[in-house]
Formats: structure tokens, sequence, C-alpha cells
């Protein structure tokens, strides 16, 4: 008796070109082959933060090219900071790639009880959103005594 030994066929992805180089290709141009072929749209729907923390406080960062600080919104909600804005799209233009989101975003960003919610300062330079937020003294657990 022989045994055949089977071996799957080794198949390509869906995508046009090696994986290997497709990957690298989606990375440096932040959308995909295939996506541009086809002419998807592709939806950006948060901006790019970065959040610093240091002795003294946070730092929060978003990157909103495009915008200019009056398109912009910052509202603290009880412990929450919610940045939103709204950019419109040049519809008159044709373009054959589309990757800038147009539209309106939030982000939310939860602020614990060491931020002092008076100090919250912003600053727009260069299409780059700035919040600093400086510490307090985290409240302390307070006791009660039984009668």
């Amino acid at each position: 008796m022989t045994t055949k030994t089977y071996r799957p066929r080794h198949r390509r992805p869906n995508g046009f070109f090696v994986p290997a180089f497709e990957n690298i290709f989606n990375e440096m141009m932040n959308t995909s082959v295939k996506d541009i072929v086809t002419q998807k749209n592709i939806d950006y729907t948060q901006p790019a933060a970065n959040v610093q923390q240091s002795e003294e406080g946070y730092t929060l960062e978003l990157a909103l090219p495009g915008l200019s600080k009056k398109d912009v919104e910052i509202i603290i909600d009880k412990d929450v900071l919610i940045i939103s804005a709204a950019l419109e799209a040049d519809t008159e233009k044709k373009y054959r790639l589309r990757e800038f989101k147009y539209g309106t975003f939030e982000r939310r960003f939860r602020l614990n009880d060491t931020i002092d919610q008076e100090s919250i300062k912003a600053t727009f330079k260069n299409g780059v959103l700035t919040i600093s937020m400086t510490k307090t003294e985290a409240p302390q657990p307070k006791s009660i005594s039984i009668k």
C-alpha cells in the first residue's frame, strides 16, 4: 500500500501583488493598492493623538491638518474632555485619490482626578492642537468614624 502526501497548493491572497510588497506599499502610502485601483474612498474617522506625561502634568497633541483654531471646539463635560471639528470638502475638484477626511470628528478623553480642570490650556500651531493639563494632588480617602 502506498501513501500519498497531500500538500496544499500555495494560493496568493486576493491582493494585486506579492503579499510582502503589498504590505510595504500599504504602510508607505497609508492605503492599499486595491483601494487606489478601485477608487474606493478611505475613511479616517479620528485624528492621530499623542499623550505625554510629566511630573507637572499631561500634554495632549492632536494632528489636525487643514483646520484652523476657529474650526475646533473643546468642551469639558464632567470628567471628559471632548474635542470636535468639521472640515468641508471642496466638491468642485475631481480627485484620483482622496485620503483626507472631510466631515466631522469627535475625540473624547477621560480626565482623571489628578488633573486640575481649571488650568487646562489649548494652543493651535501648524495644524497641531496642543492641550496642556497640570496635575493636582489626588483626593485622599476620607475616613468616617462610627458613632
